[in-house]
């Protein structure tokens, strides 16, 4: 597909929060200011949810809007329904890691490696593992919740650190964090190529084979997107 012509004056990202600071690198490398509006990480959890913040930020878009750009994975109970009064463009990927795996224009769908824990910039806080590991034992009880994480984590064989370019993920601060929540799940730290070559495609206009471009009012048919459900899983 051609280049489209998209500006901070027709456009607007709307984002998982893990991909705020790809998105704000894929605007520097490009020199555009496409405005990005965060979804919230938590939405995902409940599909419902998600599909509710989309309708109110769409419903809150100016006039002048006319593409809304997802930086975010496709998922058919989020999109059930749900149709906008925009252009969309959403990324054939199952999700936002598999998103920051592709390197290359012909990969989509699930590109995760099961039993690979993959560790981004945004992982931290109260996304990182050991906040995961003091939840439990908030709610289960010291030894009870450290006993529900293990049987958590027991499948993991790697924590991937996924060097995009965007971030400098071999400083010596980010590796020391990754290595900790590592030694907390029991698994060694290892480096995997990915890119953030999809989310600069999102922000340029570039829409191949890896987007999917929804006219306004168009349903998010499954037939439409290679990535089908049966190929989701959890990570």
């Amino acid at each position: 597909m051609d280049k489209t012509c998209i500006n901070a004056q027709n456009s607007v990202v709307f984002a998982c929060s893990s991909m705020l600071g790809h998105l704000k690198a894929a605007n520097q490398s490009l020199g555009t200011n496409i405005p990005v509006i965060p979804l919230g990480r938590q939405t995902h959890v409940f599909p419902s949810d998600m599909r509710q913040k989309i309708r109110e930020l769409c419903a809150q878009l100016p006039d002048s809007i006319e593409y809304i750009l997802f930086a975010m994975g496709w998922s058919p109970e989020t999109w059930k329904g749900l149709t906008l009064s925009r252009t969309a463009v959403i990324p054939d990927f199952d999700d936002c890691v598999s998103i920051l795996l592709a390197n290359a224009d012909d990969q989509v769908g699930d590109l995760k490696q099961k039993g690979h824990m993959y560790y981004r910039d945004s992982d931290g806080g109260q996304y990182s593992i050991r906040a995961i590991l003091e939840s439990a034992q908030k709610e289960y009880g010291m030894e009870p919740g450290t006993t529900v994480f293990g049987s958590w984590f027991a499948d993991y064989v790697s924590l991937d650190i996924i060097d995009t370019g965007a971030y400098d993920c071999y400083a010596e601060g980010f590796v020391a964090r990754a290595e900790e929540d590592a030694q907390l799940i029991r698994v060694p730290v290892d480096f995997v190529q990915g890119s953030n070559l999809v989310c600069e495609k999102l922000l340029s206009g570039q829409w191949d084979d890896q987007f999917v471009v929804l006219a306004p009012g168009e349903e998010a048919a499954a037939g439409r997107f290679r990535t089908q459900p049966n190929m989701l899983w959890e990570y």
